[in-house]
């Protein structure tokens, strides 16, 4: 963990690593990245119903849920909701670059 606080914002120009590519790479995001020394928390823009929402990245969770409650206490609580396993994961696999802060959805 680091000292203090770190922030890293995704470029547009990133590529997942070839090796972990197992499919067709579906869709792209990029992410923001906060390190403290209490713990790190990934955030991906999302649209909904017109909407721009914030949402944890968290593939130990097991479905995506919009809305606060949903994440009350814990060190994502900033964050308008969550993006589980549901969504990373329903038709292929999920590349998470932390260091580069992006996010790749793969099918197949």
């Amino acid at each position: 963990m680091p000292e203090g606080n770190v922030y890293v914002l995704g470029q547009k120009t990133s590529r997942p690593p070839p090796a972990l590519v197992k499919g067709a790479t579906e869709a792209s995001s990029l992410l923001r990245v906060f390190e403290t020394p209490q713990g790190t928390i990934v955030a991906v823009p999302v649209v909904t119903a017109g909407h721009a929402e914030q949402l944890a990245v968290d593939t130990g969770f097991p479905s995506s849920v919009i809305g606060a409650r949903s994440i009350a206490g814990s060190i994502n609580s900033g964050l308008q909701g969550v993006l589980g396993s549901d969504a990373l994961c329903a038709d292929g696999s999920v590349i998470v670059d932390f260091s580069g802060a992006h996010l790749w959805l793969t099918k197949g």
